[in-house]
């Protein structure tokens, strides 16, 4: 025999999952104005093999709002293992206006940032 206590209460839940979902699914932010695309000032790139040696490689751009960012990366053998190896910078100009430069390079151990408004905890 059909039990309607049971019914009803997973019925509401069904319900009340799906409006939820539903009302999260929308989209966001419908108000705000499209900004115009940002102007990339200058760009450059140098595909890997055109450098000397095998695999190296080097990139940078410049915006109009202030970013800019610099990499030279090159293919090195780390045991029996061909591993990327890359260094570089990046620069933005903050909400406070300030510019804040981040130096880096990453390779078989990771990613490794230096900067002085970096914690200290996140540059090992």
């Amino acid at each position: 025999m059909f039990k309607m206590k049971s019914f009803i209460p997973s019925t509401l839940l069904l319900v009340t999952t799906f409006l939820l979902s539903s009302s999260f699914a929308a989209p966001q932010n419908n108000n705000q104005r499209s900004r115009p695309p940002i102007a990339i000032l200058n760009n450059r790139f140098t595909a890997p093999g055109t450098l000397e040696g095998i695999g190296n490689f080097e990139y940078g751009f410049e915006t109009e709002n202030g970013i800019k960012q610099e990499a030279v990366g090159s293919m090195t053998r780390i045991g029996e293992e061909d591993v990327v190896t890359m260094k570089g910078s990046y620069e933005f100009v903050g909400d406070d206006g300030q510019i804040y430069i981040v130096t880096w390079y990453a390779d078989e151990t990771g990613f490794h940032p230096s900067a002085p408004h970096i914690p200290q905890l996140l540059r090992k």
